[in-house]
């Protein structure tokens, strides 16, 4: 399939490659901003996975030939738009994309978090009216990796998150996770995008867990990862 990849952070960096080394037609997009945080893939044209075995991704070079900070050519030759980025960019995406997004896309963003589909859909409408046909827009309860960026073009997953839930918004479009098993096939079908954003548990977890290593967050970044 072909694969708008919008984001160059960890978890956009691991969808472009993994997505790639399934076969998939990928273009990475980053904002201009932020651009040189992944130029090396463009100048170089591949990202390196490295994987641990029981995720099923293979470590391997994969070749990623479109890397653009442009949001008109990375939309245009795409089936899907695959929004990873935080929560509070969201909207900012949602602006660049809106004059370039058609109905017969596929919006999907990992994470959702809580209710992202529907913040972007209404961030659309306050752009270009309340009469626009939005695309289907997909919603993943959380980011489908774990990983982090050991260099510009390369990425560490150390896990790969299967049941995974992912909601179609609106609802009555239900059948449209059937396409987007073919980039993942282990998600787990929800009802709608008010399951997937009770489902997250981030907010939960992550919290105590940051509260409670105050002091290794506060220390050198070095430090930090070698007790992690």
């Amino acid at each position: 399939m072909k694969v708008a990849v919008i984001g160059g952070g960890n978890g956009g960096l691991a969808a472009a490659a993994h997505l790639g080394s399934e076969g998939h037609d990928v273009t990475l997009f980053e904002f201009g901003n932020f651009f040189e945080n992944i130029r090396e893939v463009q100048e170089n044209g591949f990202i390196q996975i490295e994987a641990l075995p029981q995720t099923g991704i293979c470590s391997q070079k994969v070749e990623i030939a479109n890397v653009t900070s442009n949001i008109e050519l990375a939309l245009d030759n795409a089936q899907i738009a695959l929004i990873v980025v935080p929560a509070f960019a969201h909207k900012t995406v949602a602006n660049i994309c809106a004059r370039y997004l058609r109905p017969d896309h596929i919006v999907v963003i990992a994470p959702g978090n809580m209710h992202g589909a529907l913040s972007f859909s209404l961030e659309i409408k306050k752009i270009l009216g309340e009469g626009v046909i939005l695309p289907p827009i997909v919603e993943f309860e959380c980011m489908m990796y774990a990983c982090r960026k050991k260099a510009a073009n390369h990425i560490w997953i150390r896990g790969y998150k299967h049941n995974l839930g992912a909601a179609v918004f609106p609802a009555r479009k239900k059948n449209i996770l059937s396409e987007i098993k073919k980039l993942y096939p282990f998600i787990e079908e929800k009802n709608n995008v008010l399951e997937t954003g009770l489902s997250n548990l981030n907010s939960i977890i992550h919290v105590p867990i940051m509260l409670f290593n105050m002091g290794c967050i506060d220390r050198k970044p070095l430090e930090f990862k070698r007790i992690y």
